[in-house]
């Protein structure tokens, strides 16, 4: 029973850092707090395309935007 209800906290906190980030990430007044982070995700998601680029036989000749 112990155990149940550890997983049910552990589920309420995720959710609730979630929607603390999904509110932070969107709203105007913090957005600007937030834009360094949100630069940097998307660095890093599409860095991940050209490391996918590459493992599946690819190349990337150059990174625009640096």
């Amino acid at each position: 029973m112990m155990e149940k209800t550890r997983k049910r906290q552990d589920l309420l906190l995720a959710l609730g850092a979630f929607l603390v980030a999904l509110v932070l990430w969107q709203f105007s007044p913090t957005s600007l707090v937030v834009y360094p982070l949100r630069l940097f995700v998307t660095f890093v998601h599409e860095l991940g395309h050209g490391v996918a680029t590459i493992f599946t036989g690819g190349a990337v000749p150059e990174l625009y935007g640096l």
